[in-house]
């Protein structure tokens, strides 16, 4: 699967260049590997023309709805997409955030059961949307991206780690500004974290994202501490 990137906003074609190039390289090199899985693609079109078959990521300067730094969701005709507001934070952790979550479950339909009979939507990002991390490139471009989960996360015998950064200890939780969506006996719930921004829970609930989809959304938060991470280049021109 490819994603295609397609600017809106005011950033220049060179930074959103940039932040392409890092993205992409995150999700080849790190979250397609931690998974198991083929890596996806992703590319900058400035011209906003790209081939077929891309799901499309789009960045723009102002949020369609109060607190959403961006979410993702589908068209009427079921085809996955992305938003990435510049109004609202560091646009390359959201896009980050989309992008890993599209890879996930593009289609927002995936559910894994967990211990206690309940299932636990199959949401990359959510409960550990607030982490963040410096990722360089062996070119010097760097920027911010999103924390993920790993597989061992939805297993409830695995050992840790159980996210990229390693800031959970157990499967199945949530950092305090975490976020999951659950279902049980057909019913579809929401839980926060302790430290979750209460304004922030309300845009998960706009009409075109993945939560109105699953009865729950998606988010992305302001960058916690910083770690570096240093890896090659995936992307460019």
């Amino acid at each position: 699967m490819n994603i295609a990137v397609i600017n809106a906003s005011k950033l220049s074609a060179n930074e959103v260049q940039l932040g392409c190039n890092v993205v992409a390289s995150q999700l080849w090199w790190q979250v397609a590997p931690a998974w198991n899985r083929t890596p996806w693609s992703m590319k900058f079109f400035p011209d906003g023309r790209f081939p077929a078959g891309y799901l499309e990521l789009h960045i723009f300067n102002t949020s369609d709805e109060a607190n959403a730094l961006g979410y993702h969701g589908l068209t009427p005709q079921g085809r996955p997409y992305g938003r990435v507001f510049l109004d609202a934070g560091k646009w390359t952790v959201t896009a980050s955030h989309e992008a890993i979550e599209m890879f996930g479950d593009a289609w927002c339909a995936s559910w894994t059961d967990m211990p206690d009979g309940s299932e636990v939507a199959d949401e990359l990002g959510d409960p550990v949307e607030n982490d963040t991390y410096t990722l360089k490139l062996v070119t010097g471009e760097q920027a911010e991206v999103s924390n993920f989960l790993l597989e061992s996360w939805f297993r409830a015998s695995e050992p840790p780690p159980y996210d990229y950064l390693a800031k959970l200890n157990k499967p199945f939780t949530m950092t305090r500004d975490g976020y999951m969506i659950v279902r049980k006996n057909g019913k579809t719930t929401q839980i926060f974290g302790d430290s979750y921004p209460e304004e922030k829970k309300i845009c998960k609930l706009h009409p075109a994202s993945r939560t109105s989809r699953r009865l729950s959304v998606e988010p992305l938060c302001p960058p916690a501490k910083p770690v570096s991470v240093t890896i090659p280049v995936i992307g460019g021109n």
